[in-house]
């Protein structure tokens, strides 16, 4: 009798019972959603990395542009930034408390809608007003021609007033 009741209970712990399968498989199964949440996370995160870059690399070329004199410093409302229309940028130009300087804001976004969340970035640059440089420029050069007109003229006096 005993021998029989120890080779039932060898005959029943061959193999797994149905319960741990089922828990084996729920484990399975909860590893695979996480793991997939975490992979469309992770590529979700380095899209919008790979955007920001470009974003931020688009702003500081627009940027450049104006600060050289290429493009001129004034406001410009939300314009494509190329022919492919991904991309947008603006500026925003406000004077300063000194009248020399402009603060020049050139934000770049992607064309998106925004149930999308599109990548936006903003630079913000301080640069001398190309308008009060030049005018300062005009009156520098107009002084100095006052300058050397009265200094000419001096001296075309004095060269008169020695020659007779």
């Amino acid at each position: 009798m005993i021998m029989r009741a120890r080779a039932r209970s060898q005959r029943a712990r061959r193999g797994f019972t149905l319960l741990e399968v089922l828990l084996a498989l729920a484990i399975l199964v909860g590893s695979l959603a996480t793991i997939g949440e975490l992979t469309r996370m992770g590529l979700q995160n380095a899209h919008r990395a790979a955007a920001s870059a470009t974003a931020q690399l688009l702003c500081e070329s627009k940027l450049a542009e104006i600060t050289s004199g290429i493009t001129a410093a004034t406001s410009a409302p939300p314009a494509p930034l190329d022919e492919t229309g991904l991309w947008q940028y603006s500026v925003a130009v406000e004077p300063t408390a000194d009248a020399s300087l402009l603060v020049v804001r050139v934000t770049v976004s992607e064309n998106l809608p925004p149930q999308q969340s599109p990548v936006e970035f903003t630079l913000v640059r301080w640069m001398v007003d190309p308008q009060a440089s030049a005018d300062a420029a005009a009156a520098a050069e107009a002084q100095a021609a006052s300058a050397s007109g009265s200094s000419t003229g001096s001296s075309s006096t004095s060269t008169t007033g020695a020659g007779s």
